[in-house]
């Protein structure tokens, strides 16, 4: 449930991308963090979660053109590279926090021909702000890749996405595949496909994203 902060934000950028005003809406929303007023964690499970969500849906249903769709992705990128900072310090207190143990490491990546990151990359940050070692390999990453990446990086968790129906079923066999390859290792899946289907799938196989991430380390 957004507080106070959070709808007040998310309303200021719902206004500024109705005027096409993506750098205001990055202005704003990296100031709302820098202030204080909205601690990074709320910015993305409140506020950009549910943007994202608007503007697909928005997008589908022909209310907003492709341009203006790519328009407030690219704004939303540039909000998550602009809280950088925050995302890193937030790290190192957690990780200091927990001096003398080794952190936990997981991979993010998206499965081929999935190019949709955002959520995902939130997901990344969202770990390494409780003191994980996040690696995030982007958009439409080979299956090899992949698994070299996870055995090279010795990471515990590996995190796959999906947006569409499609993909998820696709998602299935990959994730199979990938687990007879990286025994040890605990492999998720997540992303906007999940919200509406979960079927074929373990409920210990899906992120849980109010556990997110005490509940894996």
């Amino acid at each position: 449930m957004p507080d106070e902060a959070s709808s007040a934000l998310g309303a200021t950028l719902l206004t500024l991308f109705a005027r096409h005003d993506a750098d205001g809406a990055v202005a704003a929303a990296v100031e709302a963090v820098s202030s204080g007023a909205v601690p990074v964690e709320r910015l993305y499970c409140a506020v950009l979660i549910p943007l994202l969500s608007d503007v697909g849906g928005r997008w589908h249903s022909g209310e907003l053109r492709v341009w203006e769709e790519h328009l407030e992705s690219a704004a939303v990128r540039a909000i998550i590279e602009g809280v950088r900072p925050q995302v890193r310090a937030a790290h190192v207190a957690a990780v200091a926090a927990h001096a003398g143990g080794s952190p936990r490491r997981a991979l993010f990546a998206c499965p081929p021909q999935e190019w949709h990151v955002l959520s995902l990359r939130m997901l990344a940050d969202r770990f390494s702000m409780e003191g994980w070692d996040s690696f995030y390999l982007g958009a439409n990453v080979p299956v090899e890749e992949t698994v070299a990446a996870a055995q090279t990086l010795g990471v515990d968790l590996v995190v796959l996405t999906a947006a569409t129906q499609y993909e998820r079923v696709q998602l299935r066999d990959l994730v199979d595949g990938i687990r007879e390859r990286l025994a040890g290792v605990r492999l998720l899946v997540g992303g906007p496909a999940f919200a509406r289907d979960q079927s074929n799938w373990a409920p210990d196989e899906l992120v849980d994203p109010e556990a997110i991430p005490a509940a894996y380390a």
